[in-house]
């Protein structure tokens, strides 16, 4: 699914839930399942989160260039010229630790 721009002075809700033994989130935005997503590259364990504009760059991270024995055909390079906005990103409830794999990893 392709997510909506962002736009200046709205709020989003955000719920990611990851799980790192099946290599997958599923993503909510404002409510939406956006639905379920593999990671770009294996991840063992999340340490931080990363809010990005734009279109999905991999580059310099080098690991991202085979995942599953497969390369990426969509890789984008920083884009260099493109105008680029601000964003301020307020987070008031981040919640880590472990929870239950997905219902059926085996269907994923």
């Amino acid at each position: 699914k392709r997510l909506e721009r962002c736009r200046v002075g709205k709020w989003y809700e955000i719920e990611l839930r990851a799980d790192c033994a099946v290599q997958r989130f599923t993503l909510t935005l404002n409510g939406c399942d956006c639905g379920m997503f593999r990671f770009s590259y294996p991840v063992w364990e999340i340490e931080r989160a990363v809010f990005r504009t734009g279109r999905r760059r991999t580059a310099p991270v080098m690991s991202a260039q085979l995942y599953d024995g497969q390369a990426f055909t969509d890789d984008v390079t920083p884009e260099q010229d493109a105008e680029r906005h601000e964003i301020i990103a307020l987070v008031d409830y981040l919640k880590t630790g472990e929870t239950p794999a997905f219902d059926n990893p085996q269907s994923l």
